[in-house]
């Protein structure tokens, strides 16, 4: 998995802090996975079972306060029906061994959160929530005693803030937040991080117009009920905590991958060490076919390039352990000190095609290297340039050195290197060819079809127009 984790964190701290305020949350497959194991694992009945119990707090300080009106329990009856729901569905929503389709009366409520999991917010359950939250408040507020118990008073207003503050932090830390294939619309998304204020401001209102028109609160009280009116700024603490909490562990599994891909780097390194005599040797034994010589020394390449990226702490899991093309040149350049100039640009090919482009880089440039090192001459420069570019349908591969040309009696010779490697690309549409310039060097240039042969009613291709043949 890709560990996305966002926008990197700002050098400076206290811009940082504004960032945090607003930042909407970060759509990822790491950030959602990560956020539905949690919700699967670890709160599980958790958030349900809180509720439940304000709801049976308020119930409870309800029977404390004097003049309780009977429409004040009433009123609690959503949110006792809510949450008895949630903790019911909790194990058929989350388990992927639950059936999601039965003859009982829940299965309605299964299907739909299914349907609706990672595009939309919607619920059944959470559609009682949407309800169950105005009438606690209003129990609370307007149909509990007046004149006395100012502390109860406050105390079930507060267990009702507090079971709104639950309530909305589900939908809002949900796996759908995450998720890229949310439909939710983007003023919302961008609205989240400032929920919290909003239902403030609800609030305050509330108390203030209770107290105007039904003088809802004893005197002494009043102060408190407005201070129980800031409880849901815990909202927005809780999804900014999380997601740096969200943030911060997805470095450290980075970190993590990391770190265990350059050990399993190493140890395959110190497997191979053992065998990289014998495999140099069986790359000059002389019957060896040139397509395995090829594919050894490609291998060798790539394995020192891995073992040195890891012993030097730059290899990065999400990108791959495979290292850039880039890289296997430099490494079979250094031990001839020479500095090679790159520009390879086949990104998007196929695996065959890919795998081949990289097998003629490595031995072409291979063949470079070691010319330069049999005939050492102090006033040729040692120049090795590797350009790979795909143009149209065809792809090309260009190595050029300051080297004299190779002479035309072993250009190509039936069971070399270049032999074979003009053989296959014959077989690709394609051509190998050698290029002198002035006033010295060559470039030795490989160009061949991209084209994958179609799997079914492959046609002929058509004869030329003035009947030659190719």
């Amino acid at each position: 998995m890709y560990i996305d984790i966002g926008v990197a964190r700002d050098e400076n701290r206290w811009q940082q802090i504004a960032k945090d305020l607003v930042a909407p949350a970060h759509e990822s497959d790491w950030t959602r996975n990560t956020t539905d194991r949690r919700i699967t694992d670890y709160d599980q009945v958790r958030p349900f079972a809180t509720r439940g119990a304000l709801v049976a707090a308020m119930a409870l300080l309800f029977g404390i306060i004097p003049g309780t009106s009977h429409l004040a329990w009433l009123l609690l009856l959503p949110a006792v029906l809510q949450t008895v729901l949630e903790i019911v569905l909790e194990a058929r929503q989350r388990s992927k061994d639950a059936p999601t389709r039965d003859d009982s009366l829940l299965s309605p409520f299964v299907q739909l959160w299914y349907r609706n999991y990672e595009l939309w917010q919607i619920n059944p359950t959470g559609l009682l929530g949407a309800v169950a939250v105005p009438c606690n408040i209003a129990a609370a507020v307007f149909f509990t005693g007046s004149n006395t118990y100012g502390p109860a008073k406050v105390a079930a207003f507060a267990c009702a803030v507090l079971y709104l503050s639950s309530g909305v932090s589900g939908p809002l830390l949900d796996a759908t937040v995450y998720s890229p294939l949310q439909r939710t619309p983007q003023l919302l998304r961008r609205l989240r991080p400032m929920i919290w204020l909003a239902f403030v401001l609800f609030l305050v209102a509330v108390v203030a117009a209770s107290q105007a028109w039904a003088a809802a609160w004893p005197p002494d009280a009043l102060p408190y009920a407005y201070m129980v009116c800031l409880l849901p700024y815990a909202i927005g603490l809780r999804i900014r905590e999380y997601e740096r909490a969200l943030g911060s562990g997805g470095v450290v599994v980075a970190n993590a991958q990391s770190e265990a891909t350059r050990q399993v780097s190493q140890d395959m390194h110190e497997l191979l060490q053992k065998f990289k005599g014998p495999l140099h040797a069986a790359m000059d034994l002389e019957g060896l076919d040139p397509s395995s010589r090829m594919g050894l020394v490609t291998f060798m390449n790539t394995v020192e390039v891995i073992y040195d990226r890891a012993r030097n702490r730059k290899l990065d899991l999400q990108s791959g352990i495979m290292p850039p093309l880039e890289d296997i040149v430099r490494n079979i350049c250094a031990p001839a000190s020479i500095k090679p100039t790159t520009s390879i640009q086949i990104e998007g090919l196929d695996v065959a095609n890919h795998g081949f482009a990289t097998q003629l880089i490595s031995t072409l440039t291979n063949n470079a290297v070691q010319a330069y090192e049999r005939d050492f001459d102090m006033h040729v420069a040692r120049i090795v340039d590797v350009r790979a570019f795909v143009e149209g349908d065809r792809i090309h591969v260009v190595v050029t050195d300051a080297l004299d040309p190779i002479p035309e009696d072993i250009w190509c010779l039936p069971h070399s290197n270049l032999g074979y490697i003009r053989e296959t690309l014959r077989q690709h549409d394609g051509t190998l060819s050698q290029v002198v310039l002035e006033p010295a060097g060559k470039s030795i240039q490989a160009v061949w079809s991209a084209r994958l042969p179609t799997l079914r009613n492959e046609s002929p291709p058509a004869p030329p127009s003035d009947g030659s043949t190719s």
